[in-house]
């Protein structure tokens, strides 16, 4: 395997799982801080996994140590109370005050340079390909034949202003127009356009395959045209081709453009069976792809409808069916009524949407059909197409998503596309075209900040993207964080009272050997000895000897104190892991002690985020494993195989939050691609090293000032599913 960096070098080696090295810009193999649980658990992965180490300066990783018990101080019995907590802090003070001597007297606390400007770490990424299609025409053409190409050079499929075969009734069952437009048979017939029936049916009705049924629906056909008092009709079993050829490849998706031109449209059905009535018959008729257009697109505000009579006296039965009330009467479930209610609405002119919502609801509906016969991948894409004005050259290769995504190009729709991409599934198999965000957002709520500049060149579904702000996010290791913050005089104080300690230490060792060497005895004026005891120097060394020493005993203390204080300002970055681990446990690694200045993200920053209203005004976070599903599916997720789905944990220092949240990968890339609800949507993203491929993996919520510390990345190849 091959891929390229965005220096241009090329890497052949085995397939693995590689990340982009900010620093170099090579693909260096992935590696994955993950906890004691999903190290130990009986799962796997296709990329490296480390323990979680901790970062902090030595000083105040000593100084912890004599408070590790005190995490137990809330389950200690009553009956036992703090003694035995001072006792455990004490001793271990006590062993540490040979370290603290030297260590005290050089303290300051330890500092580091901001980098990257103060921004979050670069993404250094670039994509040499080109797109399948791209937004701009001329992005597709190339130097050697660049000069044959005009500025509208796009591919597309126009309209039939009137249908290429009619079946009269005058003639045989069919009879072919000599033109293959509608201007060229305008001038033969002096500009009489015929007026004709839209003869609507269902294969589950009628079977193409069996000649009688052929017949009766030619027969009732007539009947219908005669009805209408129309000299001709349109029926696709006739007037579409059996050949494989281009005229009839037109024919299929230029159906919608026979049904606007129609005078009328009616519907052929079976003979009810017993029990059966005509909703039951319309309700087979509206779940295929390629009959619900008709409805949407034929002229009138009422459905005709024909089938056979049971007895000869009424061979032929018409019923009328309104089409604002076809959605209550003939379809079965309560979502699809509502939707495919508003489609009508829309066509009926009853009730206008956007054409934002238009495509929304219309790809609900069409992606709730089915389809007898495909003719190509992208067939419910191509099945919509019907519903706009601009329709891109049908692509055989398409698949349904990337035939979407080219008729999303080709028309205005308030950027849908972009939005689409923003959106996380509601369900972790979900269909792309099922609209359902996680979040509870819909589209229009989502303001995109990125354009889709092409579609990828292979078969796969993605995208080309530009405009995105990107970060890397660090698995493999954390690192030191700049901070600022405003020192107190307490702590300056502090940081001085044991930074000079070793004075009265000094002072108080050296009365005390003095007093030492003082002890002894002397001649008096009578020629007697008398003993000499120097208890005041004695003494003062002790007090000084004491005050030092206990000054050493708090240095753990003094250091925490020293060391605490809220943060004005962090370094930005993003620290992944994967597991769970608890809040004060994370800022401990990174920072060195927990002071409370690391929360759990809020305002659904992901899924998993768990929030509560204190005193009915304020928002504070809560640990996600206080949700019992939460809690379930970490345990479960510790022993993921590879494919399925895991718990990360991301840690913004800029926003200083963690948040917990699933996916089957790693996202070693934030993407930001729009807006919605006071917040930045940022897709999480793996990357695929062969095809320079970053996969959606998962969508966050980050904070919208986040934006002004990242920097613009090159166009991306984004693919919705890896």
């Amino acid at each position: 395997y091959t891929g390229k960096d965005i220096l241009g070098r090329e890497r052949t080696s085995p397939y693995d799982d590689r990340r982009i090295d900010f620093d170099t810009g090579k693909f260096v193999p992935l590696e994955v801080q993950s906890t004691s649980k999903v190290l130990n658990g009986y799962g796997g992965s296709t990329w490296k996994r480390r323990e979680i180490k901790g970062i902090g300066p030595l000083t105040l990783v000593l100084a912890n140590w004599p408070f590790k018990n005190f995490e137990e101080w809330d389950e200690l019995p009553k009956k036992d109370g703090p003694f035995w907590f001072f006792l455990d802090y004490f001793w271990k003070s006590v062993l540490l005050v040979p370290i603290m001597v030297f260590l005290g007297t050089f303290f300051r606390p330890a500092t580091v340079e901001p980098e990257f400007n103060g921004r979050y770490t670069p993404v250094p990424y670039r994509y040499f390909g080109r797109a399948k299609k791209s937004r701009n025409p001329k992005d597709d053409t190339f130097a050697e034949d660049d000069h044959h190409n005009s500025a509208d050079a796009r591919e597309r499929l126009e309209r039939a202003l009137l249908p290429r075969m009619l079946c009269f009734l005058s003639q045989p069952p069919t009879r072919e127009i000599d033109s293959d437009t509608g201007e060229d048979y305008l001038e033969k017939n002096k500009r009489n356009c015929p007026e004709y029936l839209f003869v609507a049916w269902s294969g589950k009705h009628f079977d193409n395959d069996d000649l009688k049924a052929v017949q009766k629906l030619h027969e009732l056909a007539r009947h219908a045209t005669k009805e209408a008092g129309l000299k001709c009709y349109w029926l696709s079993l006739e007037c579409i081709s059996n050949e494989s050829d281009a005229k009839t490849s037109l024919d299929i998706w230029r159906m919608s453009d026979v049904v606007r031109g129609c005078k009328e449209l009616a519907v052929l059905l079976r003979s009810p069976a017993d029990g059966e009535f005509v909703e039951d018959l319309l309700r087979e008729w509206t779940q295929s792809i390629w009959t619900f257009p008709e409805l949407l697109l034929s002229p009138g505000r009422r459905l005709t409808t024909y089938y056979y009579g049971p007895t000869p006296e009424s061979p032929w039965v018409k019923e009328i069916v309104s089409k604002n009330q076809l959605a209550a009467r003939c379809l079965s479930t309560d979502e699809d009524r509502y939707q495919v209610r508003r489609l009508l609405d829309h066509y009926l002119g009853n009730l206008k949407m956007s054409d934002l919502e238009l495509m929304t609801v219309a790809l609900h509906c069409f992606s709730s059909r089915v389809t007898t016969h495909q003719y190509l991948p992208g067939d419910y894409s191509y099945a919509l197409m019907g519903l706009v004005g601009r329709r891109p050259r049908v692509s055989p290769t398409d698949s349904a998503f990337l035939a979407f995504a080219r008729l999303s190009l080709e028309n205005y729709n308030s950027r849908l596309f972009e939005r689409f991409v923003c959106l996380l599934p509601a369900e972790r198999n979900q269909p792309w075209h099922k609209i359902k965000d996680a979040y509870g957002a819909q589209l229009w709520d989502i303001e995109p900040s990125v354009q889709v500049a092409g579609i990828g060149l292979r078969d796969d579904d993605v995208v080309i993207l530009d405009g995105c702000r990107a970060a890397t996010v660090h698995w493999d290791r954390f690192r030191p964080v700049w901070y600022a913050k405003r020192i107190s005089t307490k702590r300056k104080l502090l940081r001085w009272l044991l930074r000079l300690n070793f004075i009265p230490l000094i002072i108080g060792l050296v009365l005390v050997a003095l007093a030492d060497q003082n002890q002894g005895s002397s001649w008096t004026i009578t020629g007697d000895y008398q003993s000499r005891d120097d208890n005041s120097m004695a003494g003062a060394g002790a007090f000084f000897l004491i005050y030092s020493l206990s000054v050493y005993i708090a240095a753990p203390w003094i250091i925490q104190t020293v060391y605490g204080g809220k943060f004005w300002h962090t370094q930005p970055f993003f620290f992944g892991f994967e597991g769970y681990v608890p809040i004060g446990d994370i800022e401990a690694k990174i920072f060195g002690t927990s002071k409370g200045r690391l929360t759990w993200s809020h305002y659904a920053s992901s899924p998993l985020s768990h929030h509560v209203i204190k005193d009915e005004r304020w928002v504070v976070p809560r640990d996600p494993l206080q949700n019992p599903k939460t809690k379930h599916l970490v345990e479960s997720a510790a022993h993921a195989k590879p494919g399925e789905s895991r718990v990360f944990t991301i840690v913004d220092t800029y926003s200083m939050t963690a948040t917990l949240f699933e996916a089957n990968r790693p996202p070693e890339v934030l993407l930001v691609c729009g807006s919605e609800g006071g917040m930045q949507r940022a897709l999480g993203c793996s990357f695929e090293w062969t095809t320079s491929t970053l996969y959606k993996e998962t969508v966050l919520r980050l904070e919208t000032r986040s934006l002004e510390r990242m920097d613009r990345i090159k166009r991306v190849r984004l693919g919705i599913k890896r």
